[in-house]
């Protein structure tokens, strides 16, 4: 056997530092950001309540898929709205208690996101990311008990 085979069979396996090689695609993990939100127990209430009308036989809707839909829901109103302002009350409830949520978003919802903080920011107020995101599911939640009956 000759020596470079040799080297090639006692060599280790090289193992995977989690970065994709170049020209590779990412994996669906890398393409996803957890973006963690407090909200009041108020809205975590009204997401359970309306994930349970939307359910089905057999189809149960999970509380962070309710909220991705509503994220999503509210980011195209928000957007469609110039101004990116909600119009009417700001749906939060001054409920005492709040619960912290992480969802995994992709990477292009994320700079949805931050593009409607960056338009609805002011000299003076900046909107982060978490407020951003907040807003969009709550007005998202909103278009959602609408279509489902309250």
């Amino acid at each position: 056997m000759s020596s470079e085979r040799a080297k090639k069979k006692s060599r280790p396996p090289e193992r995977s530092s989690g970065r994709a090689k170049k020209g590779s695609r990412p994996s669906a993990r890398q393409s996803e950001i957890s973006v963690s939100i407090r909200f009041p127990n108020a809205i975590i209430r009204r997401a359970e309540g309306l994930a349970e009308r939307m359910g089905q036989p057999g189809i149960s809707v999970s509380r962070s898929g309710l909220l991705r839909v509503a994220l999503l829901r509210g980011l195209g109103a928000l957007e469609a709205d110039k101004r990116g302002r909600r119009h009417n009350g700001d749906g939060l409830a001054d409920v005492p208690g709040q619960l912290n949520t992480a969802l995994r978003l992709s990477v292009s919802v994320v700079k949805r996101i931050d593009a409607l903080a960056e338009r609805i920011s002011q000299p003076g107020l900046t909107v982060s990311r978490s407020e951003a995101t907040r807003l969009a599911i709550v007005h998202g939640l909103d278009i959602l008990e609408k279509e489902h009956g309250k």
